[in-house]
């Protein structure tokens, strides 16, 4: 990532945590995901901002646990009751984590952003 060259190239330990649901063995095999899963993610995601705060002035994440909150409710639609308590325990812990990181910055990528039609696109440029 740019942002971590560049701290680095001026001597700040600086490192890219990506998305760590992608090594997930809960999101990778298969298996029905439920809320243990969603636990699982938000764990792994504040582990690694730990361990990798050891050793860097500079972590640039590509999730959040805000994130991991967001997609458990995403992927758990209809939680039974405990499931229900369980989230809600996490969210008051995420509520105390989030003071952690000194600054959020939500960005969008090609995907989000609704695509212009040429005539909107020659619209915007008059």
């Amino acid at each position: 990532m740019a942002l971590t060259k560049f701290a680095t190239l001026r001597g700040i330990p600086a490192v890219c945590i990506s998305e760590v649901i992608r090594t997930s063995s809960f999101y990778n095999s298969g298996d029905s995901i439920g809320s243990w899963a969603e636990v699982h993610a938000f764990a792994r995601q504040v582990v690694e901002e730990i361990e990798q705060s050891r050793d860097h002035e500079l972590l640039v994440c590509d999730r959040t646990v805000i994130s991991a909150l967001a997609y458990w409710r995403i992927r758990v639609p209809k939680p039974s009751f405990s499931e229900e308590q369980l989230l809600a325990g996490f969210v008051e812990l995420a509520k105390s984590y989030v003071d952690a990181y000194d600054a959020v910055i939500y960005l969008t990528d090609q995907h989000m952003t609704p695509k212009r039609t040429s005539s909107e696109s020659m619209t915007s440029r008059s």
